[in-house]
């Protein structure tokens, strides 16, 4: 694999979680749902970037899914309770 495409397959998994985000949590009725979907969203951008890019960028995608959701929530839960900042 070349490492353009891995650097592609990396930006687009990154601009289809922040639209799921961004729909889940700003569009949506109750973006508490988004947490216990099933199946989970960005398990299917996983799969679509594995299937498009290939098996090395499809393991890296739900890597960076979960550190990017994880980092995400962390943020904003920051903002609301400001003892969880470390």
């Amino acid at each position: 694999m070349s490492r353009k495409k891995m650097i592609y397959g990396l930006l687009e998994v990154s601009a289809l979680c922040m639209i799921v985000i961004v729909f889940y949590y700003y569009f949506a009725l109750t973006p508490d749902a988004f947490l216990i979907a099933s199946p989970h969203p960005f398990t299917i951008i996983a799969a679509m970037i594995g299937i498009r890019y290939g098996n090395y960028v499809g393991i890296m995608a739900p890597l960076f899914v979960v550190y990017s959701t994880a980092w995400f929530i962390k943020t904003s839960l920051v903002k609301f309770f400001p003892f969880l900042e470390t």
